[in-house]
């Protein structure tokens, strides 16, 4: 995803790969077979790169002065990056602080949700609260989607480690297995926990948007 002057183009684009996403999961069922956990694993990946994609996009997007979809123009109180690469510096030093370099990173950890709230608050932008109204809304697909996703792409000792203790805050049986949290469906639930994710990322992306 690319920094837009238009909020709703970024919107779309955000809409486009959750629905590409929705009719990969919408079919898959437990008990976990190998092609369920293969596309369980791409699902949740890709899930993960939308809503950090979207992140940056969203934060590049206010040096652009974009209009959200109601056609509010967003504006900051900070000095205009001269570019994207600027812009993306100065989220490492808002987010970071002053002093701290994080080694091996070049970029803020944009799935986490402390990263909208810090970057909305200093650089003053002027749809704090909107922002704020956002981040504030429970979801659990912000709260467990990385830590999921990172046993599908390390698939360690550590990260398998980490899934019985998510899934019991899912409302799931406890299970070191992530497909079985994925596809997992919560105790009064009607759909699976992948499904969920994508649902409340669209709405937390919709907010954000207009």
């Amino acid at each position: 995803m690319r920094p837009v002057c238009h909020l709703e183009k970024l919107q779309e684009a955000v809409e486009r790969q959750l629905v590409r996403i929705e009719r990969c999961v919408t079919p898959l069922s437990l008990p976990m077979t190998h092609d369920n956990d293969r596309m369980a694993s791409y699902a949740t990946l890709h899930l993960d790169n939308v809503w950090s994609s979207f992140v940056r996009s969203y934060y590049l997007s206010w040096f652009l002065r974009a209009k959200t979809t109601s056609g509010v123009r967003i504006s900051t109180a900070i000095t205009q990056p001269k570019s994207h690469t600027d812009a993306v510096k100065t989220a490492m030093r808002f987010i970071n602080g002053a002093g701290r370099p994080r080694v091996g990173r070049q970029e803020p950890p944009w799935h986490e949700r402390r990263v909208l709230v810090t970057l909305s608050t200093k650089c003053v932008a002027s749809h704090n609260a909107q922002v704020m109204a956002a981040m504030s809304v429970p979801s659990t697909a912000l709260e467990y989607l990385h830590s999921v996703r990172n046993f599908y792409a390390h698939r360690s000792k550590e990260t398998a480690d980490r899934l019985p203790a998510i899934s019991r805050k899912l409302s799931l049986l406890p299970s070191r297995r992530a497909t079985e949290i994925v596809l997992g469906v919560p105790l009064g639930g009607s759909g699976s926990v992948i499904l969920d994710w994508i649902a409340e990322v669209r709405d937390v992306t919709l907010m954000l948007c207009s």
